[in-house]
């Protein structure tokens, strides 16, 4: 996930309206106000 892309990009071991730790880490991108994209996070940072 680019950075650039999303008005706040947070790293979480939740998703979204859950409360048990997911697995591995999640990387939830917001624009506007909205979650437009949630994806695994990627060991290396996307370019």
């Amino acid at each position: 996930m680019s950075p650039q892309t999303y008005d706040l990009l947070i790293r979480s071991s939740k998703l979204p309206g859950t409360t048990q730790p997911t697995e591995q880490l999640v990387d939830i991108g917001i624009k506007d106000g909205l979650i437009v994209a949630i994806a695994p996070t990627l060991k290396e940072p996307a370019t």
